[in-house]
């Protein structure tokens, strides 16, 4: 029992100060894109909501970073399982650079890489390019995590598109997969915000707005997702999403009516 308290008093500390890291630009910026898909609340100003989301961010992003061991286990098996589909695919190369990622994170203290993560993220930087891995094999690791999305081993996909989204983090495909796993493990708010950050990275695509909706749907939240489908609407504008509007106008009408 002593020992259970030591080792829970111990990650509290070791949280705090992780958590501290994510207390900068980067959550910043992400909590300032987050607060335009937020209505006004009756309750907070828009400065309360933002220092909310802020904080939400920091206590999520870590998360990503409990599960990177598990997740690439499960990518190795995604890759495995896609292999037998895929005979073209080169699993001794692959494996190769699966150990050469193991060996470069063996190094570094995770405190110390979950810091140079942030660090990396503010300045553009990917871990991919500091190991470094070749594009076939960030590719690889993709239809892997997809595959197990695909399986709905949901959790099992989580945790293999969060340790994508450590190796590069700004790739709106690893953060929409991680939203989709996330939204079937029925955690709608972690979901929204995930599909959030992947607006970020595709501005121009109102499907990340379109999948924000159906979360607060499913937290039966309307205005939001009110406001979510209302962003969709803007980001259809463009010329290549201009066939969505019409099924985007009917959803707004449909949610406007639960009000």
């Amino acid at each position: 029992m002593m020992h259970d308290d030591f080792l829970k008093s111990r990650h509290e500390k070791y949280t705090k100060r992780v958590l501290t890291s994510f207390e900068g630009e980067t959550a910043e910026t992400i909590s300032s894109l987050i607060i335009e898909e937020a209505p006004p609340s009756p309750f907070l100003t828009k400065k309360q909501q933002k220092e909310k989301i802020r904080h939400e961010s920091s206590r999520i992003l870590l998360q990503l970073f409990h599960t990177f061991d598990n997740g690439v286990a499960k990518l190795l098996d995604g890759a495995k399982e896609y292999k037998k589909h895929n005979r073209e695919v080169d699993m001794k190369g692959f494996s190769e650079e699966l150990l050469k990622m193991i060996r470069f994170f063996s190094k570094v203290k995770e405190k110390e890489y979950i810091k140079k993560w942030v660090k990396n993220f503010e300045e553009g930087k990917e871990y991919c390019e500091m190991i470094p891995l070749k594009e076939e094999t960030i590719e690889l690791l993709y239809q892997a995590a997809k595959l197990l999305y695909e399986k709905e081993a949901y959790q099992d996909a989580k945790d293999a598109f969060s340790t994508l989204i450590v190796l590069q983090s700004k790739n709106s495909n690893f953060w929409i997969g991680l939203a989709h796993s996330t939204f079937f493990l029925e955690d709608y708010k972690e979901a929204c915000f995930f599909y959030s950050i992947a607006s970020i990275f595709a501005p121009q695509d109102p499907q990340t707005h379109y999948f924000c909706a159906q979360c607060y749907e499913k937290d039966k939240d309307i205005p939001h997702a009110v406001n979510a489908i209302e962003l969709a609407l803007l980001a259809a504008e463009e010329e290549r999403y201009k066939h969505l509007k019409k099924p985007l106008l009917q959803e707004k009408n449909r949610l406007q009516n639960m009000l």
